[in-house]
């Protein structure tokens, strides 16, 4: 990451009001400071998008920004500002989020563990395990207070933590595409159920006003670090357990259980997610694209899309999306599509919830071979005394292929 971090520009005048006589220019004409202060941030993070970029000699630069205004998405990510180590604190931090994508603002996120106060350890536990799936995802604290790494919490939150920010990398090719689609429409990568199910009542429940959608296929269900169990309202269609592969009926209310180490996460049904295998950081490459495949009754379509993620080659056409389409029995991979060349060599299929032995690809049979599968690592046993707890795991099916940019259908 290079760039630049713009803070405190609301202006921040720490409990005090700016100065009535203060002028700003608006393109030659005086304007007063009521007028020009809301545009102030997003100005400053303007000129510092715009500076950087002239300095990066052809890569992009990352900026971050507290304050902004209407446009700011073209220039910066934004956080949220101070927040407090509570939990209502984390849950407002969704619920802003969720507003911003709602005001075009896809790239934005909170302090994850409170920048203000201490956190104990469960808060800090699922307040990583949510932020996991935001679209800016870091954590930040307050000079003169704890430190607030995963590892400053104990072996239990280490691990807790070490699974999520895992999981998040495993699905950095869903998440990088989710981008583009952001940048192409406007369309935020985290969803307000309200986008998807307009019309349906219960979505603005306030009960789950905290629900979101992370991209189109997954459902979060947010929950407070102090509760055992949790409401969740499942929209229509089906939508199966990240940890378990149980599969809950849409349109219905369900109490379930949610342990410190499982935040309730699940898959819409028929849809299919593009992921990798874990990395160290992003600059690393994998030469396998995985294709996590939910089988259901319902089609959809996803655009997965690649670039070098460091250069702007991407306006000169150095990029390629490739639509992948579900439908009852049947997976679709169109052709690549653009100029530059995927790095895989490989594709490996996992078809969770699908009890046949073959699959057909492109008129071929293939056999699938089951394993168990977990998106998480088991939690290390650090209690002398008492077993750890489960992540979850799944009986799938898989095969593996060698990579190919032209047009793939399997059906079964």
């Amino acid at each position: 990451v290079e760039g630049f971090w713009n803070d405190m520009n609301e202006i921040a005048t720490w409990g005090n009001a700016i100065p009535e006589n203060l002028e700003f220019n608006f393109e030659g004409h005086k304007a007063t400071s009521r007028r020009g202060r809301n545009l102030y941030g997003m100005q400053m993070a303007r000129s510092t998008y715009e500076g950087t970029k002239k300095l990066m000699s052809g890569k992009r630069p990352f900026n971050l920004t507290r304050s902004g205004f209407a446009g700011i998405q073209r220039y910066s990510a934004i956080w949220t500002g101070d927040n407090v180590s509570y939990d209502d604190h984390m849950m407002l931090g969704i619920r802003i989020v969720n507003s911003l994508g709602l005001s075009g603002v896809a790239f934005a996120g909170y302090d994850t563990g409170g920048f203000v106060g201490e956190a104990n350890s469960k808060l800090f536990a699922r307040w990583i395990s949510i932020a996991s799936l935001s679209p800016f995802f870091r954590t930040h604290s307050m000079i003169n207070t704890r430190d607030s790494e995963p590892w400053s919490y104990g072996e239990e939150v280490e691990n807790i933590s070490r699974n999520y920010i895992k999981f998040r990398y495993q699905l950095m090719p869903y998440i990088y595409s989710l981008f583009y689609e952001a940048s192409q429409s406007g369309m935020p990568i985290q969803r307000s159920l309200a986008i998807n199910y307009t019309h349906d009542h219960l979505v603005y429940n306030g009960l789950y006003q905290h629900q979101y959608l992370f991209g189109p296929n997954i459902l979060v269900a947010p929950v407070e670090s102090f509760k055992e169990l949790v409401k969740v309202y499942f929209p229509e269609g089906d939508w199966y357990n990240v940890y378990t592969g149980k599969i809950y009926s849409g349109n219905q209310e369900v109490i379930l259980e949610c342990p410190i180490h499982q935040l309730p996460v699940f898959v819409k049904a028929g849809s299919i997610l593009p992921m990798q295998k874990s990395m160290m950081n992003t600059s690393e490459k994998t030469d396998e694209l995985i294709l996590h495949v939910y089988p259901g009754n319902r089609p959809s379509e996803f655009v997965f899309y690649m670039d070098d993620g460091e250069t702007f080659q991407y306006q000169q056409g150095e990029s390629v999306t490739r639509k992948i389409y579900s439908e009852n029995n049947k997976v679709y991979l169109a052709p690549s599509e653009g100029k530059y060349q995927e790095h895989f060599k490989t594709i490996q299929f996992i078809f969770h919830g699908l009890q046949v032995q073959h699959v057909n690809v492109n008129g071929e049979q293939r056999s699938l071979e089951r394993i168990t599968h977990s998106f998480f690592s088991p939690l290390e046993k650090y209690d002398p005394i008492n077993e750890p707890d489960s992540m979850g795991e799944e009986s799938v099916t898989t095969f593996s292929m060698a990579y190919t940019r032209q047009a793939l259908e399997l059906k079964w």
